[in-house]
């Protein structure tokens, strides 16, 4: 497994994923030139998807669409208005077969039509989870060998932010009720069988309300998994 973040936070998604015979880009939310810099080329990919159609999701998906086909929600497609042959419906419990992952979607909490993440099982191989913009991740997910998660923020950097007078309440209040925090991750990382877990990768790390080592460190001690970030 081969697992490029291109460019992950506010200001742009746009994750790379290889595996065998299947190449997927995960969100159009990134200059695809990021990728040329990554050393790849979109003619590498045999499609993308979006989890939903915020801008640091979603900005770029027009272009996109011009070299491969991009799989979102029902609401998702309706909130970016865009008509184009290659921008397609991935039903929950409807999984896609391309090449030799089977994906299929899930649905999150996020203030967007219809946000979902994605179960991607390679055969034989196990399965990698991406999950990011939610609230909560109830899900327990059998033979997890890669996971793609937001960590946005922990809840005692963010409550003394706002203590402190450094973020409104109103953004408070949205990160809370939007994004994942640590204590989620790492509740949502108990309670799932990690035996075959073999790389996590931490997504959407807030730069006023995270903490990107200390995160990566609290993981690692207790998954005694590799995590990466940027």
């Amino acid at each position: 497994m081969k697992i490029d973040i291109i460019k992950s936070g506010s200001a742009g998604n746009l994750y790379s994923v290889q595996q065998g015979d299947s190449a997927l880009l995960l969100e159009g939310g990134a200059d695809s030139r990021l990728l040329i810099l990554a050393g790849h080329s979109i003619s590498d990919y045999d499609a993308m998807l979006i989890s939903h159609e915020h801008g640091d999701h979603a900005a770029n998906v027009d272009f996109f669409l011009n070299w491969l086909d991009v799989y979102a929600s029902a609401g998702t497609i309706e909130a970016l208005d865009i008509n184009h042959r290659r921008l397609k419906e991935i039903k929950v419990n409807q999984p896609l077969i391309i090449k030799n992952a089977k994906i299929s979607s899930f649905n999150v909490k996020h203030d967007a039509r219809e946000p979902i993440g994605f179960h991607i099982r390679y055969k034989d191989q196990g399965v990698l989870l991406y999950a990011t913009d939610t609230s909560y991740l109830p899900y327990k997910v059998k033979d997890l060998r890669w996971l793609m998660i937001e960590c946005n923020y922990s809840k005692e950097i963010i409550s003394n932010n706002k203590d402190k007078g450094l973020i409104a309440e109103e953004h408070f209040a949205r990160v809370i009720d939007n994004h994942l925090s640590l204590e989620i991750v790492e509740d949502f990382l108990k309670k799932n069988n990690l035996s075959k877990l073999e790389k996590i990768f931490l997504l959407h790390i807030s730069d006023t309300n995270g903490d990107k080592e200390g995160f990566i460190n609290r993981i690692e001690s207790i998954t005694g998994v590799p995590v990466y970030s940027i």
